[in-house]
């Protein structure tokens, strides 16, 4: 069991994370062994186990219309598999095979999903992974196009070869978007809330299929609610794990029963100090409501103005403080209401 639990403490889903065996149980999960060329993963059955690798190589493969294996890529000791078909409840896309003898680790999906909320940085990593394969798809794209680029008109049926290779590499693509949109939205508040009375709504649209924009409803324990809204600059796969990583660091501060201002001063020397060779910089908006007193504490940091309605009247939340992540101190400051 010591020797498994190293393993699983080595793979790229649990990077940086603190993890020891009074905080997972290995016992609920199930190992595996297979040999040279035996099938892990058949393409069309149903999904219901991602995998880490122990030891060994895996290969993805796509089964195309001829029958015919076109290789995807390989997955090594300290990778995962099957994630996609995991999180959007959907058959196997992949046929997946050992290249070598191999012992993967399945985490059951409701296992899977349990771990992602208690470790929230599991999301992180997804997306740090789902990141690189993609820019690895977009090299696979990039040379396969050049490859037809340079094919003989006379070799019709190398380029047909070529083209549905580059076609699966760009469906691969996409579905790992589509992932990364699906992954990005369940670490986001429902729709609709009700908390000590008050209905949340919200409407989440971001510009591509994951963006930079991030909030969160909360109630302490003290009963006061705490909203936060933050905006990153830029879309994409970029901007959606840096908004990954400042929730992470938002975890560890927002049950804190301080006012918004001084969690924004600790947020932003958390942001400032590790992270500073991102050039991490963004504007957040934190508001506690404190319905025992009939009033609202706000703190602004660089943030466009939000309004409030009060007996008829609109009124604006002006900001309050510097953006976050740019200098040390942030010095915020609150407003009461």
């Amino acid at each position: 069991m010591d020797s498994i639990f190293s393993k699983l403490l080595e793979n790229e889903l649990f990077r940086d994370i603190d993890l020891n065996e009074k905080n997972i149980d290995i016992s609920i999960l199930n190992l595996y062994r297979f040999q040279v060329g035996e099938i892990v993963i058949e393409e069309g059955e149903s999904s219901s186990e991602l995998f880490l690798i122990l030891d060994g190589m895996i290969e993805i493969l796509q089964v195309t219309e001829t029958g015919e294996e076109a290789n995807l890529g390989i997955r090594k000791s300290g990778e995962f598999i099957g994630e996609l078909g995991l999180i959007d409840a959907s058959d196997r896309s992949c046929r997946v095979r050992s290249k070598s003898e191999s012992t993967l680790l399945g985490i059951p999906g409701d296992k899977f999903f349990q771990l992602i909320q208690n470790f929230p940085k599991i999301s992180l990593n997804l997306l740090r992974t789902l990141s690189q394969r993609q820019k690895n798809s977009d090299r696979l794209a990039t040379k396969r196009y050049s490859e037809l680029l340079e094919v003989n008109q006379n070799l019709e049926k190398l380029v047909e070869e070529r083209t549905e290779n580059l076609n699966l590499a760009l469906k691969k693509i996409h579905k790992d978007l589509k992932f990364s949109e699906k992954l990005q939205s369940g670490i986001l508040p429902p729709q609709k809330i009700i908390i000590e009375s008050i209905h949340f709504f919200n409407l989440y649209q971001p510009l591509d299929e994951v963006g930079g924009d991030l909030f969160d409803i909360h109630q302490l324990e003290d009963k006061r609610i705490r909203v936060l809204l933050v905006d990153m600059t830029g879309h994409g796969i970029q901007a959606a794990l840096l908004t990954m990583l400042i929730k992470s660091e938002y975890e560890g501060l927002k049950d804190l029963t301080i006012p918004p201002s001084e969690v924004f001063n600790l947020l932003n020397e958390n942001i400032y100090t590790r992270y500073r060779s991102l050039n991490l910089i963004f504007p957040g908006f934190l508001v506690d409501i404190h319905m025992d007193k009939n009033e609202i504490i706000y703190s602004s940091a660089g943030h466009p103005e939000q309004f409030i309605i009060q007996n008829s009247s609109i009124g604006e939340m002006k900001k309050t403080g510097k953006i976050i992540g740019f200098l040390n101190d942030l010095n915020a400051e609150d407003r009461r209401i």
